[in-house]
């Protein structure tokens, strides 16, 4: 008997030169690693490995540059050894092109939920690399995340997001919900 496989629709944009052209991408919720197909861009989204290291701390410095960050190495290499250690609820993935280049990665952290018995997904950093922007790409890591959270049955996908960053934005409106929380912050 042929398995039937349970599908998720991806509503993917992309950036056409003078106008965002979209699409549907029919995902398999149980299927990981992803391949997703766009018009401009093949790519593998897939959990990182100790083979990625290079390439996600080469995109994770643009990205805290970009963010007017400086993290000391040590810091750096604490999330890495984060990320790779089995034990530890932070996991990473990464979008590789067909000739292995990594073009983006997404941080994330799963963790309890009090109102719940299931898990909550905390996206905490997603990054595309600039040449690689605009092409539905942040947009399938997303919805390869929600796939696994589906398949490992979390209660839900949350991030934050730059009020001023409107690119973000628009593609945060069209596939989650706004919060209807503030967050706060009280550092120590």
């Amino acid at each position: 008997m042929a398995r039937k496989l349970m599908m998720s629709t991806a509503h993917i944009q992309h950036w056409r030169g003078t106008e965002w052209a979209s699409f549907q991408l029919e995902i398999p919720r149980a299927v990981s690693p992803s391949t997703f197909y766009t018009p401009e861009t093949t790519m593998e989204i897939r959990l990182t490995g100790p083979a990625d290291h290079g390439e996600w701390l080469s995109l994770w410095n643009r990205y805290c540059a970009d963010q007017g960050v400086g993290l000391s190495t040590k810091v750096s290499e604490t999330i890495w050894q984060r990320i790779e250690d089995p034990d530890d609820k932070t996991k990473a993935l990464v979008a590789v092109d067909a000739s292995g280049v990594t073009l983006a990665f997404l941080n994330y952290i799963i963790h309890p939920y009090t109102w719940s018995d299931r898990m909550l997904c905390f996206v905490v950093d997603l990054y595309v690399d600039h040449p690689w922007r605009r092409r539905g790409i942040a947009e399938a890591m997303i919805a390869h995340l929600a796939a696994e959270g589906r398949r490992e049955g979390w209660l839900r996908l949350y991030w934050n997001t730059d009020r001023s960053n409107e690119r973000a934005r628009a593609l945060h409106d069209k596939i989650a919900r706004l919060s209807p929380y503030l967050s706060y912050f009280l550092d120590l």
